[in-house]
């Protein structure tokens, strides 16, 4: 129930969050999928290079 209790008070947390970046510059949301995008092309990138690169 605590767990429970603790998740509704981090949403609410991040829900006021939200509401205060809606009136920054840039698209917060739009910046992190591009990030995730970004890391994302990263990790497959170092695993082909792993791959790639193993001693056989």
């Amino acid at each position: 129930m605590d767990l429970l209790r603790a998740t509704h008070r981090f949403g609410a947390m991040t829900d006021q969050k939200e509401a205060a970046m809606d009136h920054t510059f840039l698209p917060v949301e739009a910046i992190s999928s591009l990030w995730e995008m970004i890391c994302f092309a990263g990790t497959l990138m170092a695993v082909a290079a792993a791959w790639l690169f193993a001693p056989r």
